[in-house]
């Protein structure tokens, strides 16, 4: 991944928090469209394990730089967004759902939108349909 040096990842921009339960073959299409993303600056990615899964070993070998947290219960997705949040160490981050692929530049596009004024206090991006790449599941809202 560009920029994700020893230094990113001990200093990062983003942190992309990702709450996960169960069904490792998602969380795995979710981490390669991160890790696959172009010109991502210092990025952490942060997996907060709901559901105590014993698979977790295998995709921190695919996917090393992934910091993985081990709540002692399950903690839904806001409580798991929370955790991962507490552990962040950047001056942002996005929630991500675990079922989800993301644009190759829409981190630096958020960041960049987010660092034009500072009274934004968040953002969010168009969300695509899965099936129907040409349609919106929601395009917009924060907060």
């Amino acid at each position: 991944m560009a920029g994700n040096t020893k230094e990113s990842i001990i200093n990062p921009t983003v942190s992309i928090v990702i709450p996960h339960f169960k069904n490792q073959s998602i969380l795995h299409d979710c981490l390669d469209s991160i890790f696959n993303l172009k010109s991502m600056g210092n990025v952490e990615t942060i997996i907060v394990d709901n559901g105590n899964n014993n698979y977790m070993e295998s995709i921190k070998q695919i996917f090393p730089e992934i910091v993985v947290l081990n709540p002692e219960k399950n903690l839904g997705y806001a409580g798991g967004c929370n955790f991962g949040a507490k552990a962040s160490k950047a001056e942002f981050i996005l929630f991500l759902n675990d079922d989800t692929s993301i644009d190759t530049n829409c981190v630096n596009e958020l960041i960049k939108k987010m660092q034009s004024d500072n009274e934004i206090g968040s953002a969010q991006p168009k969300i695509l349909n899965e099936k129907h790449k040409n349609y919106f599941d929601y395009a917009g809202g924060s907060g």
